[in-house]
């Protein structure tokens, strides 16, 4: 499918290198045996950003990044979401990423 080389030459951004290893570590010491809400998704979420930003907190000088959440409806709005506004760092949707994909590979056969 995909060139040994291009496989052996493709490098991660440095971020996710130093993020991955605590959303391992996280998911490791949860339960995962069943898929977690989104309650708890934004729990691991929240414990994964205040270890990362604590070893690394140059990580927090980053822009926010703001959304109109008119395609959101109001009962799912989460705690993220104030006056008609998303209000999220690029980090915790990054980890958000790395969660949900860690979870989904857990679950399932991972390539």
């Amino acid at each position: 499918m995909y060139s040994n080389y291009f496989i052996a030459s493709v490098r991660y951004p440095d971020t996710y290198y130093l993020v991955q290893p605590v959303v391992k570590r996280i998911c490791n010491e949860m339960d995962l045996s069943d898929f977690p809400s989104t309650e708890e998704v934004e729990v691991m979420v929240d414990m994964v950003y205040n270890e990362v930003v604590n070893i690394y907190p140059e990580l927090t000088k980053e822009p926010e990044v703001q959304m109109k959440t008119r395609r959101v409806p109001p009962r799912k709005r989460g705690r993220h979401y104030q006056n008609n506004k998303h209000r999220r760092t690029l980090l915790r949707d990054l980890i958000s990423i790395l969660l949900i994909n860690e979870i989904l590979c857990r679950r399932r056969p991972c390539h």
